[in-house]
């Protein structure tokens, strides 16, 4: 804010595509549902979130809440992921505990019911979610203090149910340094059937330690079986995208350094065979956008690609 104080956040943008060809989005302000491929648009008041927030009477309250994909449920409809709830003026990370809050909506998104799960191991912040084949999956930053001090680790959870309780563990997928993390993209892939991640690096570069850049994009796989057995042992198939400018959390004037770098939500064209994977990068201050990278689904070709560029 302009006085240099925190903002109080609440937000839950996330996004959807329907089983009968809606668009739904979902945010701070309400449901917004498009069933014209966005030429017009349903507007549902519901203030994502509502009684969590009303149950954080801190001054200067956090919620990390931008899980950034709706999933179709069978049998509980569209549904998102809410992170834990912490306070300023402490640290912002600290105790974020273990739930999941887990909002869900049966109507398309006019309605909206909360529940909360617990957890084997600490809430991720801005988890990144997808069903398949009757099973849930979830990889999620790393954001508490405490456990930050143990493992700089990307977080994953599974049920084979596709429901509650989760199982979970840290996975390999881990950042150069303990503020490198960011919301991920986490995707089936139709090509190589196997689950992938699109995760940042803001503090250095690809995994095999060859680039030395500030801020990297890389490209991470697992056998969908495997993780369903309890492996969180991610294979690393390359580095997509480095950037020359170096992530600052903060550090002086917040416009001089680098801001951004999380792909959540990209996009998988099977017609084209290709993911469009979309970022934020800028500074906090501005200028800022949102940056468009498109990358082959054959990712044993685009793998042996990037090694030969290393």
């Amino acid at each position: 804010k302009e006085d240099g104080s925190l903002p109080d956040y609440s937000k839950g943008m996330c996004i959807a595509t329907t089983r009968d060809g809606a668009i739904v989005l979902g945010h701070e302000f309400g449901t917004f549902r498009s069933e014209d491929q966005g030429a017009t648009w349903q507007h549902f008041e519901y203030t994502f979130n509502r009684r969590i927030t009303e149950d954080t009477s801190v001054r200067g309250a956090y919620i990390a809440l931008n899980c950034p994909r709706l999933i179709d449920h069978p049998e509980y409809g569209l549904v998102r992921l809410e992170g834990k709830k912490f306070s300023y003026p402490e640290s912002p990370w600290r105790g974020m505990g273990r739930k999941m809050y887990v909002a869900y909506s049966k109507d398309g998104g006019r309605t909206w019911k909360e529940d909360s799960y617990p957890l084997p191991i600490v809430s991720p912040a801005e988890p990144a979610m997808l069903l398949h084949k009757g099973a849930l999956i979830i990889i999620g930053r790393l954001e508490d203090d405490k456990e930050k001090q143990r493992t700089t680790s990307y977080l994953q959870y599974w049920s084979k149910s596709g429901w509650f309780p989760v199982k979970g563990t840290f996975t390999n997928i881990r950042p150069t340094g303990s503020e490198g993390r960011d919301t991920v993209d986490l995707s089936f892939n139709p090509v190589t059937e196997r689950f992938e991640v699109v995760a940042s690096d803001r503090e250095g570069g690809g995994i095999d330690g060859r680039r030395h850049v500030p801020q990297s994009l890389n490209l991470w796989s697992i056998d969908p079986d495997a993780l369903l057995a309890g492996s969180a042992e991610w294979r690393f198939e390359g580095c997509l995208f480095e950037r020359e400018e170096r992530f600052a959390a903060s550090a002086g004037d917040p416009r001089r350094f680098g801001d951004g770098l999380h792909p959540a939500a990209a996009v998988i064209d099977t017609q084209q065979g290709v993911q469009h994977i979309f970022v934020y990068m800028g500074s906090w201050m501005g200028p800022a956008g949102i940056f468009h990278l498109t990358r082959t689904l054959d990712t044993a070709k685009l793998a042996a690609f990037l090694k030969n560029q290393s």
